[in-house]
């Protein structure tokens, strides 16, 4: 055979075994997921059991839930002020504390606090993350401990932690009721 012949066949055949060691590398999209309970599933299947996930359950919305559920978890004198509660004094208190330099009503803009665009219903998934009774307390927390739970993606220590003793327990009160207005963006 002449050279060229045999350069030919062997780049043929050294692109056939790399497309055969590449097709044998590419994942299964049937497989099992590796999880804690790939263990059980196994198991189950080996007994002939017939394993199906099972379908995940949707958080509720502010919508959804009851005043009970909302402002559960609250301290009694911030709880007490929610009925007088004022929105419009609430955006003054963000202004006046800097708090737009760190969130933003617009969730396209990058800040280094979280986006308060639909803060309202995060609140509710939140608040279960954090172990927090409901939505208002979870916000509570994060106006007076924001070290506490911390939004994941954001770093903590940058919120001040003295907003609690500075601001009013009606002055929190009117920031959970303007926060948890922030709803479905």
């Amino acid at each position: 055979m002449n050279l060229l012949l045999r350069s030919r066949l062997t780049w043929l055949l050294t692109a056939l075994i790399l497309i055969a060691v590449l097709a044998g590398c590419s994942p299964n999209a049937n497989a099992e997921i590796i999880s804690p309970q790939l263990g059980a599933i196994e198991v189950a299947k080996a007994a002939g059991a017939q394993v199906s996930a099972a379908a995940t359950e949707a958080p509720p919305t502010l919508a959804e839930m009851t005043d009970e559920q909302i402002y559960a978890g609250l301290p009694d004198a911030v709880a007490a002020d929610i009925a007088n509660a004022d929105p419009a004094h609430a955006q003054q208190l963000a202004l006046t504390n800097g708090c737009g330099g760190c969130h933003s009503l617009d969730p396209t803009v990058q800040q280094p606090g979280p986006s308060w665009a639909g803060v309202g219903d995060r609140a509710v998934i939140r608040a279960q993350a954090a172990g927090d009774a409901g939505p208002a307390a979870y916000i509570y927390q994060s106006i007076t401990a924001p070290n506490a739970f911390v939004v994941p993606n954001y770093a903590s220590g940058i919120m001040p932690q003295t907003f609690g003793q500075q601001l009013s327990d009606q002055d929190i009160a009117d920031l959970i009721v303007y926060l948890l207005s922030q709803r479905g963006q």
